[in-house]
């Protein structure tokens, strides 16, 4: 068992994390969207519902290398429609996200994964949680900030997935465990991050095993993990 007790989600994702609701747009795209991006757009909103309806093997990959402006556009047109498809405007959240993380756009990102997770909350979604939960930290890693709040994130995320070995659960595991290292529990991170690995070595799955080592070895504590 590698959640502590004491890190286990008892508030809403938004109430714990502190964080209040801000506007995600704020009239970035202006004006009428050009016909491609408004075609990119439908495409988008389309693998988003595919991975909604079918899991997350359908349709992930595209909105990964998705445009941040593509996925804001597709979410709009989500939101729009009633009843509004939560799943899909669920992946599309996560989507974006990462999207921002990679412009450096950083409290837009931590926003929209905010929102993701409480979404995969509310509908019951192990998998999109653990996304949605894995965007937070990374997005929160790169500039330095503090890890308390992905532990939190991810600590709820393993919760729901259980105890079964599977990729996803390892990808967790190695987020959780650079969470904590930043959050100052280098002792419970060189711990998780020892499962982590251990987990990706019972499973033979070298891709998990890559995951597992790149998320901390380049920690200040990330030698120790060898051993």
């Amino acid at each position: 068992q590698c959640v502590d007790a004491d890190a286990r989600p008892t508030q809403p994702v938004g109430e714990s994390l502190g964080e209040r609701h801000h506007p995600r747009l704020g009239g970035r795209v202006g004006g009428p969207a050009p016909r491609k991006q408004a075609g990119d757009a439908g495409h988008i909103e389309h693998c988003a519902r595919a991975g909604g309806q079918h899991g997350w093997q359908r349709g992930v990959g595209e909105l990964h290398n998705a445009g941040e402006v593509g996925v804001e556009m597709a979410l709009q047109l989500v939101e729009r429609r009633e009843p509004v498809d939560r799943a899909c405007r669920c992946q599309l959240l996560i989507a974006l996200g990462e999207a921002q993380t990679k412009a450096g756009e950083v409290s837009q990102a931590i926003e929209s994964l905010r929102q993701a997770a409480e979404s995969a909350r509310q509908l019951g979604s192990p998998e999109a949680l653990a996304h949605a939960a894995m965007g937070f930290e990374e997005a929160t890693w790169r500039p330095g900030l503090p890890g308390g709040a992905a532990v939190h994130l991810l600590a709820m995320a393993l919760e729901a997935l259980g105890e079964q070995d599977s990729v996803v659960r390892v990808r967790v595991l190695s987020s959780l465990a650079r969470a904590l290292i930043f959050a100052g529990r280098e002792e419970r991170g060189i711990v998780v991050g020892r499962a982590a690995i251990a987990m990706a070595r019972r499973m033979g799955d070298t891709a998990a095993l890559l995951v597992a080592l790149k998320a901390v070895l380049h920690t200040a504590v990330g030698p120790a993990l060898l051993h």
